[in-house]
């Protein structure tokens, strides 16, 4: 959960990819993401980020990738119910017009792993660099049990949206168990 430790670590893992690239761009998160200890001013730094927003339109050629940090708010039950709604209301907007029509669309924030792919687009929820938060145990221990890893987007002819999402997702660490001859030892 040490933000020095997260911002190392997307460092170390994302500096081959960075070295491959023309231009990279950062998408900005929440003040939490962004605000502590200049974390992010100093990933920008080494990797050499060209340009920071908020939501971005990529025309890729076959279609527009759209990035963001944030879903769309409201509370989700179903882990499948937040990319659905993001997917349907791209649909939505680009068809009144009031956007550009998506055809990949890539959302955080919500530390979970989600891909949902039709024949039109693909909606992407990324998983996280961070464990449970001491609070987010205490909060919602059951609920909230972060995908840790990233997902690389790549350009593939055979695959129907002309683009695949690969996830790498590792298995956070199994919270400790008491067993009950520990209780008894302790007077």
């Amino acid at each position: 959960t040490k933000l020095s430790d997260q911002t190392d670590l997307a460092i170390e893992v994302l500096r081959p990819l960075c070295a491959k690239a023309k231009r990279i761009v950062r998408v900005d998160g929440t003040p939490y993401h962004e605000e502590f200890h200049g974390a992010l001013r100093q990933l920008d730094a080494e990797l050499g980020v060209h340009k920071v927003a908020q939501v971005v339109d990529l025309d890729l050629g076959p279609g527009i990738l759209n990035v963001a940090h944030h879903p769309m708010g409201g509370g989700m039950l179903y882990r499948g119910t937040q990319v659905d709604r993001e997917g349907l209301w791209a649909t939505i907007a680009a068809a009144r017009r009031k956007v550009p029509r998506a055809r990949w669309i890539v959302r955080a924030h919500v530390h979970d792993f989600m891909l949902q792919e039709t024949q039109d687009c693909a909606v992407v929820s990324l998983p996280c660099w961070e464990l449970a938060t001491p609070y987010a145990k205490k909060a919602a221990y059951w609920r909230f049990q972060p995908s840790l890893g990233g997902v690389l987007m790549q350009r593939d002819e055979a695959h129907p949206l002309g683009y695949r999402f690969t996830p790498t997702l590792y298995d956070p660490p199994m919270p400790s168990v008491t067993s009950m001859g520990d209780l008894r030892g302790r007077a």
